[in-house]
């Protein structure tokens, strides 16, 4: 009996080993970030790059100086500005953060009957800003979007 027991311990450990993931850097050039093995590379029409694991989502868009431009930001224009002018576009009534190299603010919004719980992370490049959006079903994912958050880099 203590041998079987000594066995489904063992596997159990190696059951827990084997589900442990690694950190994987996705370097676009222009946007680094550091996730982990279990989020693949994928595309969507609406972001410039996008991934995705089992539980969280990560979006980035790159949004032009000059694409900006028509609504009034453009490369003197803070990183302030710009997360305030998201706001208002997106007509969130949230209250943003400043961590040492950007903004995020957080929210809830329901897709085809799920609630997601979202923080929204904005930088500012040489010659872009970038919005980020990490979301999952759970807001107790808020800490693990701001470590990834403080993985990325801009140019």
């Amino acid at each position: 009996m203590k041998k079987i027991l000594a066995f489904f311990t063992l596997i159990f450990l190696f059951a827990l080993v084997g589900c442990t993931a690694n950190e994987k850097v996705f370097d676009k050039g222009d946007f680094k970030i550091t996730l982990t093995d279990e989020f693949k590379e994928d595309s969507h029409e609406t972001v410039t790059y996008f991934f995705l694991s089992n539980k969280i989502g990560v979006s980035a868009l790159r949004e032009s100086f000059d694409d900006l431009a028509i609504v009034g930001l453009d490369s003197e224009s803070s990183l302030e500005e710009y997360t305030n002018a998201v706001l208002r576009a997106n007509d969130k009534n949230s209250e943003f953060k400043k961590e040492d190299n950007f903004y995020y603010f957080t929210y809830d919004s329901e897709v085809d009957g799920t609630t997601y719980h979202y923080l929204s992370a904005l930088f500012k490049g040489e010659n872009n800003f970038w919005l980020v959006n990490f979301f999952g079903l759970n807001n107790n994912l808020e800490e693990t979007f701001l470590e990834y958050a403080r993985t990325i880099k801009v140019k």
